[in-house]
């Protein structure tokens, strides 16, 4: 049975749903709940919870390098969308040359902004967000780090609209949450933030739930969920694959 581009996109997207869910989970085990226990006293069960915490999040982090590299192979595989397939390619080469230490994966990251803003005007500030985001891992300068943070919760602003507002009804009752969390202990919350995802302020983080909440859309909630710094390579390989299969699809809605 031949298998053509709409049979592998499908299969893409299928993937790329699951990846959304890993790396919810990863973010949550591996660079959230595993911080909290710096905060609780030491006992028998906090270790074992600890030692389950940290289990999860290795395989959930392990699972989104799979679910990624995957994601790129069949991005790779389209023919209709050459753009996309050489950026897929490219991430695939440069995951290996990261690996070897001959070159950074970040570099991907610029391919993607640029094929986001030829793809959507309106979306410029996702894409100067993302390029910044990429900027993180190649420098300690406190501009690009300030700057990487506001830009990160301006990113969704432009994609807001009244269809968005349906996702208020989940990201509202975690903002409650995260912002009772935070007047309970600015301190510990802060901390957690910082190391887990970069974000220097806490409320920035009730912020930007709001704000992505009403954008709605995969890439967008993959930039979310890494925050505004880089820390791993998988944040990279995931970004990368959620973009390309969104822009894949954006592709296609936009050709008659």
């Amino acid at each position: 049975m031949e298998v053509n581009d709409e049979d592998i996109y499908r299969g893409a997207k299928a993937l790329s749903t699951a990846l959304l869910a890993t790396y919810v989970v990863e973010l949550l085990f591996n660079r959230i709940l595993i911080r909290i226990w710096i905060f609780i006293p030491s006992s028998s069960v906090t270790r074992l919870l600890a030692e389950i915490v940290s289990k999860t999040g290795l395989f959930a982090l392990n699972l989104s390098v799979v679910l990624g590299l995957v994601i790129l192979g069949l991005i790779a595989a389209i023919r209709r969308d050459i753009v996309a397939a050489v950026i897929a390619i490219a991430t695939l080469v440069l995951s290996i040359a990261d690996y070897l230490g001959v070159i950074r994966l970040s570099w991907v990251l610029f391919l993607v902004a640029g094929l986001i803003l030829v793809r959507d005007k309106r979306r410029v500030a996702e894409a100067v967000a993302l390029a910044v985001l990429a900027l993180t891992s190649f420098t300690s300068s406190l501009l690009v780090a300030y700057l990487s943070q506001i830009l990160w919760l301006l990113a969704p602003i432009p994609l807001v609209t009244r269809k968005g507002v349906k996702g208020l009804r989940w990201s509202i009752p975690i903002s409650a949450l995260v912002a009772g969390l935070i007047l309970l202990n600015t301190y510990a919350v802060s901390q957690i933030l910082t190391f887990g995802m970069g974000i220097l302020n806490p409320w920035f983080l009730v912020a930007g739930l709001i704000a992505y909440s009403l954008a709605g859309r995969p890439g967008l909630y993959g930039l979310f969920l890494t925050g505004p710094r880089l820390q791993l390579s998988n944040q990279i390989i995931t970004l990368a694959a959620l973009y390309l299969v969104e822009m894949n699809k954006a592709r296609r809605v936009a050709e008659p």
